[in-house]
């Protein structure tokens, strides 16, 4: 049995020595840690092609392939645990979210990885009584949208979960999940089977937004799936994505032991106040940069930097009509949009067109996050555009290290990051100001008060380095997974 089986998701994608990296260098940090770790990926060969040498403390290693060439070819169960599966699989879809934790448990066993009992892929998908669940899901749900469009959304949203609950998991003393989607259906299934510990970090998901801009911007990356479906039909797909996220954020949070979050606002949502307890802050992190020679901007002007993805859900064109407000008020600036991996065409010109209305004239550089902390060296000021969880956290620790004071919009944790998390947190001062989301006119007021008070400025910059070097440094964040560990084992 292994100590500590990490579960993550990744395509093949930022892997070090063939695991995904954001747990490579935890698992390197407790070297006398047995590790076994689970990659859940939509193309397992992917990942595989990329194995390498592994460290020594990695003693198991599995690929999870959620295509439906890699399912598990399985028995099917007696007529009378079939009837049982489907009874408790149907009330699981059809009680409140609350009511869910009921049914989760007879669910999970109904798959687990037992010939007497487990349910083969044709049991699960071709089954009267799937279909059954699904019809009654599709008159409850969306009855306006397309019924084979509704077969495909149910198929490709809910049977990847199937093919979790019946996999083999390695044996653990805890299992520690990186994704409420995914990973902690994987994790859920072991805690049920094994009666192991999970610990649950919700630090990577995020929910579809129900609105156009959002959902395009999410759906870009998986325009070939798609294809073809109309708006109903999208909107039906993006219900049902987030409706499961939920109830797995949910699950999840109810079984596990540990939850780690950024902030305890990202869990308020799912867990209860009196299960506060399990909660671990355990900010975002990243390892010391080396020191760079400041670029010294010439006195009078004051160079500022918009770090953001460039797509109408991190509304750039706010920021393009602050720096307009600035230069009526004959503030002496420059301006830099600094897109970062995700940036949309049609967004990006629509961001041109309204930088040539207003009459300005400034740099719109893309860079991938390895360019950042250079480009940081030249800003006054910086803001932070209202990017994904994960371009936060690409970019965060090298923002608080640059030194620069932090504009941003009262959303996620800019509050934390800006005037602290903890009570010895928030006595080091605020390293930036917030504003309001959408205001080109808050923004500019808050660059204002920046520009005007150079000394106020420079002190919100030292700050900044203060609290990475206290509280967002990578060692930080591995002693606290260490400590937490040490629960477990």
């Amino acid at each position: 049995m292994d100590d500590i089986c990490l579960i993550v998701e990744s395509d093949g994608e930022l892997l070090t020595q063939g695991i995904p990296a954001p747990v490579h260098d935890l698992i390197l940090t407790l070297p006398d840690v047995r590790f076994a770790v689970v990659t859940i990926a939509h193309r397992p060969y992917a990942v595989n092609s990329l194995v390498a040498r592994l460290p020594a403390n990695v003693k198991t290693l599995v690929t999870v392939g959620l295509e439906e060439s890699f399912l598990p070819r399985v028995k099917t169960p007696c007529k009378k645990k079939r009837r049982e599966f489907w009874a408790q699989l149907a009330a699981l879809y059809e009680r409140p979210l609350e009511e869910k934790t009921r049914h989760c448990e007879a669910v999970l066993l109904g798959l687990a990885h037992d010939e007497s009992r487990v349910q083969s892929y044709a049991d699960v998908a071709r089954a009267r009584e799937f279909w059954d669940i699904l019809c009654a899901e599709y008159r409850r749900r969306c009855p306006g949208v397309p019924f084979l469009d509704y077969a495909w959304i149910f198929r490709q949203t809910q049977l990847p979960y199937f093919q979790l609950m019946q996999t083999p998991l390695p044996r653990a003393k805890a299992y520690h999940v990186f994704s409420s989607r995914y990973a902690g259906c994987a994790g859920l299934a072991a805690k049920v089977r094994y009666r192991s510990h999970l610990i649950f970090d919700v630090r990577s998901d995020f929910f579809i937004e129900d609105t156009p801009a959002l959902s395009q911007a999410f759906f870009t990356d998986m325009r070939e799936v798609l294809r073809g479906l109309p708006v109903p039909s999208l909107e039906a797909y993006i219900k049902t994505y987030n409706a499961t996220l939920k109830t797995f954020r949910f699950l999840a949070g109810f079984y596990a032991d540990s939850v780690v979050t950024p902030n305890r606002g990202a869990v308020g949502s799912f867990l209860k106040p009196e299960a506060e307890y399990k909660c671990l802050i355990v900010p975002a992190s990243g390892e010391r940069l080396p020191e760079r020679p400041e670029k010294k901007p010439a006195r009078e002007t004051f160079s500022i930097g918009l770090l953001s993805d460039v797509t109408q859900a991190s509304d750039v064109k706010s920021f393009i009509r602050a720096c307009r407000l600035l230069l009526d008020e004959e503030k002496k600036v420059t301006f830099t949009v600094l897109g970062l991996e995700k940036v949309h065409t049609g967004y990006l010109e629509e961001c041109i067109d309204l930088r040539s209305q207003l009459g300005l004239e400034f740099q719109l550089n893309i860079l991938y996050n390895s360019d950042v902390s250079g480009a940081l060296a030249g800003f006054d000021a910086v803001v932070l555009g209202n990017g994904n969880g994960r371009q936060r956290k690409a970019v965060l620790s090298q923002v608080l290290q640059s030194g620069k004071p932090l504009v941003a919009v009262k959303r996620g944790v800019n509050p934390e990051i800006i005037a602290g998390l903890s009570s010895e947190d928030r006595a080091l001062g605020e390293c930036g100001i917030l504003v309001e989301s959408g205001s080109p006119q808050s923004l500019a007021r808050a660059l204002c008060v920046l520009i005007d008070d150079r000394k106020l400025a420079r002190e919100m910059g030292k700050i900044a380095v203060r609290r990475f070097d206290q509280f967002y440094s990578h060692s930080i964040h591995l002693n606290s997974f260490a400590s937490l560990y040490k629960n477990f084992l």
